[in-house]
């Protein structure tokens, strides 16, 4: 396929607040490797990045509607630029991220890795639900660690559906508290 894998024990290669990613301009996954996690959380990550790489690969729907986009996830997490349509961007990007996520729990099952799925999917649907957050308010959420456990916690097991992840469609309670944890 011709992507080169970097798995890295510091963050200085990947950025402040990244635990991977991919790129299909150089070709690469780079992923974060915690030297004491004991739980190999590294590699759920490797999986999701991998997923990416074959969307681009494959030149799939929710690919090349991101790759239309003309907007790199640098763009949008360090830069701060958003596009003009929201709800555009926010379809692509759900779209994408989704589409790795459901392919990374396959990857996951298909070898057998020692990964809670359940958890993977919570933190999954937390990931997706940020997206949503970002296209509602315009910046991302930024919760303190305890915070975003009990976020997460609060989210489904299972991977949900992509017409699911919509800000009117997530309990009230739950907006609520992840815009007043952000302000805090």
């Amino acid at each position: 396929m011709g992507v080169k894998l970097y798995l890295d024990a510091n963050t200085s290669q990947i950025g402040p607040n990244m635990i991977g990613y991919y790129s299909n301009f150089d070709k690469e996954i780079r992923c974060f490797i915690d030297l004491n996690d004991t739980t190999f959380k590294w590699a759920s990550t490797i999986c999701h990045e991998f997923s990416h790489a074959v969307s681009a690969r494959k030149q799939t729907k929710a690919w090349l509607e991101y790759e239309a986009l003309e907007l790199t996830m640098e763009d949008i997490q360090i830069k701060k630029k958003l596009p003009p349509t929201l709800h555009k961007f926010r379809r692509a990007i759900i779209a994408m991220e989704h589409e790795a996520e459901q392919n990374a729990i396959k990857l996951m099952k298909r070898f057998s890795l020692s990964i809670d799925l359940a958890k993977y999917a919570q933190e999954a649907n937390f990931v997706l639900i940020k997206y949503i957050f970002l296209c509602q308010h315009r910046t991302w959420p930024n919760f303190k660690h305890k915070d975003q456990e009990s976020l997460v916690a609060q989210f489904p097991e299972h991977l949900m559906n992509k017409s699911d992840l919509v800000w009117s469609k997530l309990p009230n309670l739950l907006r609520v508290e992840m815009d007043e944890l952000r302000i805090k």
